[in-house]
């Protein structure tokens, strides 16, 4: 017998990743805390900036195991971004960064946002279904900006998109 989950996305066809779409609430936090305790442990051992307001806060890495100390986390700004900028936060080796988008700049420095070799991979499966959970049946309007240089997105977006 099918649970109401299963009836709902077989009559909507509107989930793309059944794993992370459909994980009930104990899995999603699960998935959610092993990322960012992953994350804590990669920005702080590779990032002198990260290190230095993690540390100011009183956190160290293992104090953070759960996406429910998320408020004990100092934000990040967009000051932060721009004093940074442009390669100051990457976690990774900039011969590692194979693409870098940023924004214009134009209330002062831009702000840099690079890839590695996963990156692009990670957009080509992500923007279809961003498409595909856009599209509405009402037909309503929907605009998709995409940055120059992800063209080889657009034909699987209109592949779900488009009516």
């Amino acid at each position: 017998m099918l649970s109401d989950l299963e009836k709902i996305t077989r009559r909507n066809k509107m989930i793309w990743n059944n794993e992370m779409e459909c994980a009930d609430r104990q899995q999603m936090h699960e998935i959610q805390s092993r990322r960012l305790t992953a994350m804590i442990q990669r920005i702080y051992d590779n990032v002198p900036f990260y290190r230095k307001k993690l540390k100011e806060a009183g956190i160290e890495p293992g104090d953070i195991r759960s996406v429910d100390q998320l408020s004990d986390l100092p934000f990040t700004t967009k000051n932060d971004l721009r004093d940074n900028y442009p390669f100051g936060l990457f976690t990774v080796p900039q011969s590692d960064v194979v693409r870098i988008h940023a924004s214009s700049g134009t209330t002062g420095k831009p702000t840099v946002v690079g890839y590695t070799q996963h990156g692009p991979r990670w957009w080509r499966a992500a923007s279809p279904w961003q498409a595909y959970t856009a599209a509405t049946p009402s037909r309503s309007p929907m605009a998709m900006v995409r940055l120059p240089g992800d063209w080889d997105c657009i034909t699987e977006q209109r592949k779900w998109a488009l009516p």
